[in-house]
């Protein structure tokens, strides 16, 4: 699998601070005539050229830099995917209050147990996208189908009991009625697309 990258900057107009250089450099230059004049006039002798070169360069680099920093360099990496766009699956976990039942103290909520079985169940699908979704009296989507498996592992990990909560507060929270709902939806959805 190949690595592509490419190098920009996220903010590239800031490279016109560069020309801010001219300010200092243009200070620079008239007060060194200015001081070569009175020095002339003082008959005081002349210092060395390359003096006022490095210091010309410094003020030049440090502008420079302060504009290439302004520009904000960045390094955009990215791996391409290869993922199927004929079939997706959605692993669906009940997260109602009954959820939170463990067989014994100590022991795993049933939560717990199907996040384990979701997280085991992914790989399996192999290079079908698989996205996530959670049903107490209805059926919504927590992550929709994608080929990013630690997208899907966080997903999952991130379950809680209740969250989403229910519509109404009930003895019975967790319907199946909500599949009934969502797969008349797909339906309806997939016969006005065709048409």
């Amino acid at each position: 699998m190949s690595i592509g990258a490419s190098f920009l900057f996220l903010t590239p107009r800031a490279g016109f601070l560069a020309v801010l250089a001219a300010v200092p450099l243009t200070a620079l230059i008239v007060g060194a005539r200015h001081v070569a004049r009175v020095r002339r006039l003082l008959g005081l002798p002349e210092p060395a050229a390359g003096r006022r070169r490095r210091r010309a360069a410094w003020i030049a680099a440090l502008v420079a830099l302060l504009a290439l920093a302004a520009m904000q360099p960045a390094v955009r990496t990215g791996t391409p995917r290869r993922e199927r766009t004929d079939a997706q699956a959605f692993v669906v976990i009940d997260v109602s209050r009954s959820m939170a039942a463990a067989p014994a103290a100590s022991g795993l909520t049933r939560l717990e147990r199907a996040k384990q079985i979701a997280l085991a169940l992914a790989p399996q699908f192999g290079d079908v996208p698989v996205g996530l979704a959670t049903f107490t009296d209805r059926v919504l989507p927590d992550l929709f189908p994608t080929s990013d498996r630690a997208a899907y592992d966080s997903a999952v990990s991130s379950l809680t009991i209740e969250s989403p909560p229910p519509r109404e507060v009930n003895t019975v929270a967790t319907t199946f009625d909500a599949f009934t709902s969502s797969s008349t939806a797909a339906l309806r959805n997939r016969a006005s697309s065709s048409s």
